[in-house]
């Protein structure tokens, strides 16, 4: 299909194309069909409303026209189904997929698709005693069709609820019948999902070898699924970059050498007369400096043992009596109201405890920044189901306190904001650090916005601010359905 190709605006013309040609022909089966075709590419990118719009216009489309609709049926009402799944309302999506049980004829690879599509909804929402039923079924209905492909999904699912049951060992047995499918199916898809769970059953089981040993082998599938296509445009803008680069190196060797060839002689003279003095004034500053540092240390280690000892205690008392009230409190609104404030106390302790690691440590780097920043969107990538990436490149260059409260603070935002409101399904956060300064860039896949129609708000004045407090320049850049990006760079200190 189209999408798989990551040709996501050409399928969604392509299904348009197909609903106009098939309406002019009067062909309302395959009028049906390409708007379930097209509910199945909103899914893919995320558009679910869109997807489920479409969807239902299939579904009238079968009922009303179509003397015989069942296919065209089933495929909008599993298309409804799936959009609603991932749109996180699992009760909308099995009222769908059971629409799709009622069906009067409903083919045996439909019906093995639909019990296993329930059987992973019911996961989603923990009802996994409902989830057992139906993937068991469709394992059943799968081992009769000998489908590899659909035995791999089924027993991988099976896998999965034994796994959330802690029922390892017979997760194990489930896992290597999925991994034979897997491979007999040659999906490359199918492989991936197995070796997640994979991944998964070793880190329940606290096996940290066989957790890393699955963990590459996911990402050596999921990136061996990239289309080559845009891999060879990768390549070959790398190589050019490279040619430049070392293109630059040579000039600027050139140049550098063409300099010294000069001024060698003028300077070997005033070196040797300045270079007792300069020795002398290098011990001397770097005494100053083991001093200046042994005093900014202790100041530091002071500062965040008051942050600790006095603000912080604070906080997790006020969190504690506010969790205390919210156990015993009968209204409602009361209730809510004592809720979101413990919300906040925890919000602004772990946000005092973020500072406090600035403060306190020493020679924070770029890569102990990365790792830190990964820490702090983890809960939030787990809870909004989006594939977080955070890359470091370059010079690792150490951070000064400004600089890592600042930069943390103007990343968190970002990230936030794309989490709550664009909608994406990826975030790709890339640091790269150079000779003259540390950029940023921080991109999802979501919806988009137009900057001269919507009014800013405080959070992206104030990451810009930030910015501008380093001395650093600040852009962001974003069109509808298309993404955003935003890019920041601060020079570093001389």
């Amino acid at each position: 299909m189209l999408q798989d190709a990551g040709l996501s605006e050409k399928a969604i013309k392509h299904a348009l194309g197909m609903i106009e040609i098939s309406r002019n022909l009067d062909l309302p089966k395959y009028e049906s069909i390409a708007h379930s075709y097209l509910a199945n590419v909103y899914h893919d990118i995320a558009f679910y409303e869109k997807g489920i719009f479409h969807g239902k216009n299939g579904v009238q489309i079968a009922l009303n026209k179509v003397s015989d609709g069942q296919e065209a049926l089933f495929a909008s009402l599993n298309a409804i189904a799936i959009n609603y799944d991932d749109w996180n309302k699992p009760d909308s999506a099995i009222f769908y997929h059971r629409k799709v049980l009622s069906l009067d004829t409903l083919m045996e690879s439909d019906l093995m698709q639909t019990c296993n599509n329930i059987g992973n909804t019911f996961m989603k929402k923990g009802l996994l005693d409902s989830a057992d039923y139906y993937i068991s079924k469709s394992v059943r209905l799968n081992q009769i069709g000998r489908s590899s492909h659909g035995l791999a999904t089924s027993m991988n699912n099976k896998a999965d609820v034994l796994i959330r049951r802690d029922k390892i060992e017979e997760a194990k047995m489930w896992l290597d019948s999925a991994l034979i499918f897997a491979l007999d199916s040659e999906s490359l898809e199918k492989k991936r999902d197995v070796y997640n769970t994979y991944y998964r059953y070793c880190e329940t089981k606290g096996d940290a070898m066989c957790t890393v040993k699955y963990l590459q082998l996911f990402h050596a599938t999921k990136d061996s699924m990239v289309n080559t296509e845009k891999l060879q445009v990768i390549k070959d803008l790398e190589k050019e970059k490279l040619q430049a680069e070392k293109e630059k190196v040579i000039a600027e060797k050139e140049l550098e050498l063409r300099k010294r060839n000069i001024w060698i002689i003028i300077f070997v003279a005033v070196i040797l007369l300045v270079l007792a003095l300069l020795r002398q004034l290098v011990l001397k500053k770097e005494k100053l400096a083991q001093k200046a540092k042994l005093d900014l240390q202790d100041e530091r280690l002071r500062i965040s043992r008051d942050l600790h000892d006095n603000i912080g205690s604070e906080l997790t008392y006020m969190a504690s009596v506010i969790d205390q009230k919210l156990y015993v409190e009968t209204d409602e609104k009361l209730k809510a109201e004592l809720s979101e404030l413990g919300d906040s106390s925890r919000s602004a302790m772990s946000q005092l405890r973020e500072t406090i690691w600035a403060i306190k440590t020493e020679g924070i780097t770029l890569d102990k920044f990365r790792d830190k920043l990964i820490q702090l969107t983890l809960k939030y990538s787990k809870t909004f189901n989006i594939e977080l990436t955070v890359d470091f490149s370059g010079l690792n260059h150490k951070l000064t306190t400004a600089q890592v409260i600042n930069l943390f603070r103007v990343c968190q935002e970002a990230i936030n904001n794309s989490f709550k409101y664009s909608g994406c399904r990826n975030i790709i956060v890339q640091i790269t650090g150079n000779k003259e300064a540390i950029s940023f860039s921080i991109s999802d896949d979501g919806v988009g916005f137009v900057e001269a129609e919507i009014k800013r708000g405080y959070g992206l004045n104030n990451m810009q601010e930030r910015v501008e407090e380093l001395k650093g320049s600040f852009t962001i850049n974003s069109e509808k359905n298309k993404g955003t990006l935003l890019e920041f760079s601060v020079p570093l200190n001389e």
